[in-house]
């Protein structure tokens, strides 16, 4: 397995481990992502399983597939953290482990879709 590919799954991971954990609190109330009401939630970790996916599956065409999950949630993890601020809540380990998860998978792809010559490891 290629360094881009495990780079890919532990973006990946850390997407869906980060949303299990304290994104944010208010007063005594901890905030999680899985926590959220509708589908915010589970699109994260879905998000995440995606991403997983495409760094296991070793598929030079899906690292796009991984690149626009990455951003995406890189910049629902941005905005949830704004919307944080904007409360005066406490932002959480969660939100910051979401981000490095989006930023970690970014890298990955974009690792991934390099050509060939550079993708030695």
């Amino acid at each position: 397995m290629k360094k881009f590919n495990i780079i890919c799954i532990a973006g990946g991971l850390l997407t869906i481990i980060a949303c299990f954990i304290p994104f944010g609190s208010a007063g005594s109330i901890n905030i999680k992502v899985s926590d959220l009401p509708g589908a915010a939630g589970k699109i994260m970790w879905v998000l995440g399983l995606i991403i997983a996916g495409v760094g296991a599956v070793n598929k030079r065409w899906l690292h796009l597939l991984s690149l626009v999950c990455g951003l995406i949630i890189l910049l629902i993890a941005f905005k949830w953290q704004g919307d944080l601020r904007k409360l005066d809540a406490t932002v959480g380990i969660g939100s910051w482990l979401l981000i490095a998860g989006g930023a970690i998978s970014l890298a990955g792809s974009i690792w991934g879709l390099l050509p060939k010559k550079n993708n030695a490891a």
